[in-house]
């Protein structure tokens, strides 16, 4: 059973900025000023994922109760892509290595955990190579790129397994149907809910 006073997400702030650039120098100076005031920055509290498929950087904090909270600094349109599609390939792919030590046992989704890398690892590099300035240094994603996305088969069978383990933890019938929204909204409660137990379940008394 995981330490949930380890946790560092559970008070999380998130400012948005208009490139990496910017983000990168306000992550720099907040952690700069962090260590100027004896505080506790390793590299473990200081991430910069904006080469990766999550696409923001977050910064672990200490707080006034002895615990640590979260910083996110995102850029507006590599948001716009983690909400519209990278969110959704991460939780897939999560899912398969949750409770596993991070090793994938089943052949079958190891295979698709790698089309999973393979397609985000495309639409990382179609940041700097579609028309005009790439996504995050002052250019903005298309509605119609995002849509074509969306298409990717690889994709769409991401939103097939992410509907079907929705429904198995929901207890739901085989045959009924959510939207994108629905699954979101109740995979969110549920995941916050388990925090906030898996919290007092930590406190004294």
């Amino acid at each position: 059973q995981k330490n949930a006073s380890r946790m560092k997400d559970f008070n999380r702030s998130t400012v948005f900025f208009d490139t990496t650039k910017d983000a990168r120098a306000a992550a720099g100076k907040v952690r700069a000023d962090a260590l100027a005031d004896g505080q506790q920055m390793d590299d473990s509290h200081y991430k910069d994922n904006f080469d990766k498929p999550a696409g923001d950087m977050n910064l672990s904090l200490p707080m006034r109760n002895g615990q640590r909270g979260e910083a996110q600094f995102h850029v507006k349109e590599l948001k716009k892509y983690k909400d519209a599609i990278g969110h959704k390939l991460y939780e897939v792919d999560r899912g398969f290595k949750r409770d596993t030590d991070q090793k994938i046992l089943n052949p079958e989704d190891q295979a698709f955990s790698t089309k999973i890398a393979e397609l985000q690892q495309s639409h990382i590099a179609q940041r700097s190579t579609r028309q005009g300035p790439a996504v995050g240094d002052g250019g903005k994603w298309d509605d119609g790129e995002l849509d074509a996305m969306k298409e990717h088969p690889t994709y769409q069978e991401a939103l097939t397994r992410l509907h079907a383990s929705e429904h198995a933890a929901a207890g739901a019938g085989a045959g009924a149907a959510l939207d994108e929204s629905e699954v979101y909204s109740e995979a969110g409660t549920r995941s916050i809910k388990k925090k906030i137990r898996a919290a007092e379940a930590s406190f004294p008394g």
